[in-house]
């Protein structure tokens, strides 16, 4: 959803979304501070927290500026996302049945929208399992990993600096040498 809303946007359309969600007000959202500027520049290295942020409030700030298929897509997306980020779930029946619906409402509206990335998009196949993971596990918050994305970079220099005769045992003594 994120790369279709961003490649259909003219330069002058980018800013003005920027603009817009710069201004937005986290009052009362579960998100970090937005950093407006810095999610079209690095459009293509967004992690979750910057994907929860557009889940909640894109659909607020595109209104005019994309189609209205790419809209019912944005606000399909959003309303599937609030769903999912609930750490409790009081009514399980309920909950499930209308995350059913609401996933199948993302599925249709995405096939409106880009038909061939239906195909191609695994993404989309998982969500419709999400469903039954949530009454197996729990609430799928709880399975969130943006949490450790931050050891990708520790990982990543890791096996830069190695020897690359034993990456693994490198990034193991790094490891026990920084707790």
């Amino acid at each position: 959803v994120w790369h279709n809303l961003h490649t259909t946007l003219t330069d002058q359309e980018h800013d003005l979304f920027v603009t817009q969600l710069d201004s937005t007000s986290i009052e009362g959202l579960s998100v970090p501070p937005i950093h407006a500027g810095y999610m079209p520049q690095y459009h293509n290295g967004l992690m979750g927290k910057h994907f929860k942020v557009l889940m909640q409030t894109a659909m607020f700030h595109v209104h005019g500026l994309v189609s209205d298929a790419q809209f019912k897509l944005i606000k399909a997306v959003g309303q599937v996302g609030a769903l999912m980020w609930y750490h409790i779930i009081p009514h399980m029946t309920t909950y499930i049945a209308d995350l059913h619906i609401l996933i199948q409402n993302v599925l249709h509206v995405f096939d409106l929208v880009d038909p061939a990335r239906m195909i191609d998009n695994g993404k989309l196949h998982i969500l419709t399992h999400l469903p039954d993971e949530i009454q197996h596990f729990g609430p799928a918050i709880r399975y969130a990993t943006e949490v450790f994305e931050c050891f990708n970079h520790v990982f990543r220099m890791c096996s830069i600096l190695s020897n690359h005769q034993a990456p693994g045992h490198d990034i193991a003594c790094k490891y026990t040498s920084m707790e």
